[in-house]
């Protein structure tokens, strides 16, 4: 076994019997064809980069999924950026009028479900966190990777290249 897979594996190991539910219950409401969108993909999204925006408009039948943890880091992101005009919205929108506009339109508009984890997920997260120190990762990176295993995926839409660490593919290619 590789030790991304053997990452993978551990990353989620039934804490309890409340975060096993909690998988099953969103599998089974979400399906199995997902993409996690984490921080960097939205962001790379609003900077405007081409990659990241052709992929979001070729998203056909597959479902889209991010956490409250991603988006709370995303308005911080953008509300407290140094550099105003680096994320811009498609009408010009910036600070936190962008920040408003992805949490409203531009979520709709790309149908992405957002789930808010559980306090096991969190516990879990810690865990790894604590294990995987060396990867270059932050807390809401390791909460991504925690959700993406627990919702038996390998798949991240993200522009942090750290995931790969961990055994996930990163999308766009």
């Amino acid at each position: 076994m590789t030790r991304r897979r053997k990452n993978r594996e551990q990353a989620v190991a039934p804490e309890s019997a409340a975060l096993t539910d909690f998988w099953e219950e969103q599998i089974r409401i979400h399906g199995r064809r997902l993409f996690f969108v984490d921080t960097g993909g939205i962001l790379k999204a609003l900077e405007r980069d081409e990659t990241f925006v052709d992929f979001f408009d070729s998203i056909v039948g597959e479902q889209l999924i991010t956490s409250t943890y991603v988006l709370a880091e995303v308005v911080r992101r953008i509300v407290k950026s140094d550099n105003p005009g680096r994320f811009i919205g498609p009408s010009g929108e910036r600070g936190t009028t962008l920040a408003v506009y992805v949490l409203t339109a531009w979520i709709q508009s790309n149908r992405v479900r957002v789930i808010c984890p559980p306090e096991q997920v969190f516990h879990a997260a810690k865990n790894e966190f604590v294990r995987n120190q060396g990867i270059g990762c932050d807390l809401v990176d390791v909460i991504s990777f925690v959700i993406v295993v627990g919702l038996q995926q390998n798949r991240i839409v993200s522009a942090d290249r750290h995931f790969r660490s961990l055994g996930l593919v990163c999308y766009p290619g």
